[in-house]
């Protein structure tokens, strides 16, 4: 019963297995979707991927249905492919469990919520740090292509947006970074800090066009990984996620006619007041989450039970005649 599952293998072939899965997925979803998606709406593929504040409706509409596809094949159904042929129990195998204490729910969201000004600010002190001509390049063709995304006309705009930018980021992201990346990086780890801060480099990593927010999208990755940690929970890693993402969307729809929000959403300026008060709602939701932690268990990141392993060993007595 134990050997129709991918838990069998090394960690090291399941790993390399998971990757194969990603490109393979990915790619089949992305090429196979894209050429849809520039057929129904007519725009083609230099347009929508040059996406600026100066293009058509269609062609911001286009890039993200594209990236739209790109979260589905690479984020979400590699991870719970990947669940369903390496463990019977593929839900418990993702992290997808109630939260230990219902106040977790609240206590996650204002975290977060305290997190976002510390993430703005660390991501407008490293914009004041010179950076060479190519890297300079790259993070102005991306934040031309944020404002691009960003540059919603109306609540369809937003609904699409939200879509793209917060709900798929929470699920796929999750599953595929701590769901199953973090599970990796535990079964080489005796303690939770190296996995806790490998999976936040790749993450990072994963936004490399994003050279100045990179710092801050790593410090989002600890958060994310320190909540799934105390919470046991990956429904509330998921939320953090939603809450993070969704809160700036949110603040540069309100404020597309104000410059001082727009500003402050784009990262590139916030008061240290702000910064200091978020930090402070940050450290403070920490502490009281906790006080009231029900963490991941002691080997969690395992593929066998105990029992499992107890009857795999008597199985292995036997055969040898012990």
């Amino acid at each position: 019963m134990f050997n129709k599952y991918w838990r069998n293998y090394p960690w090291f072939l399941q790993l390399y297995l998971f990757i194969l899965m990603i490109f393979i997925v990915g790619s089949l979803v992305f090429y196979g979707g894209s050429v849809l998606v520039y057929n129904a709406t007519g725009i083609g593929s230099e347009e929508a991927l040059k996406l600026s504040e100066q293009s058509s409706p269609a062609a911001r509409t286009t890039f993200l249905l594209i990236q739209l596809l790109n979260q589905f094949g690479v984020f979400l159904i590699p991870p719970i492919l990947f669940a369903y042929v390496t463990h019977p129990k593929p839900g418990k195998f993702l992290g997808i469990r109630k939260p230990g204490k219902n106040a977790q729910w609240l206590l996650v969201i204002v975290l977060m919520l305290g997190a976002i000004p510390v993430e703005m600010g660390i991501a407008a002190l490293i914009q004041n740090i010179p950076m060479p001509e190519s890297m300079q390049g790259s993070q102005e063709e991306y934040e031309g292509m944020m404002k691009g995304v960003m540059n919603m006309r109306n609540p369809s705009d937003l609904m699409l947006t939200l879509l793209v930018m917060s709900v798929m980021p929470a699920l796929g992201e999750e599953l595929l970074f701590r769901g199953v990346m973090m599970r990796f990086a535990a079964k080489r780890f005796k303690t939770m800090l190296w996995p806790i801060i490998i999976t936040s480099v790749i993450f990072a990593l994963a936004h490399t066009g994003n050279v100045t927010g990179m710092l801050s999208i790593f410090f989002a990755g600890v958060v994310l990984a320190v909540i799934y940690y105390l919470t046991g929970s990956l429904l509330l890693a998921m939320l953090a996620h939603f809450v993070n993402n969704a809160t700036q969307v949110l603040i540069l729809y309100m404020g597309r006619n104000n410059e001082e929000m727009k500003t402050m959403a784009e990262g590139n300026e916030i008061s240290w007041q702000l910064v200091m008060a978020g930090l402070m709602v940050f450290g403070v939701a920490l502490y009281a989450l906790w006080k009231q932690r029900t963490p991941l268990q002691a080997k969690w990141h395992r593929d066998f039970t105990e029992e499992e392993i107890a009857v795999m060993d008597d199985r292995k007595r036997r055969r040898l005649g012990l």
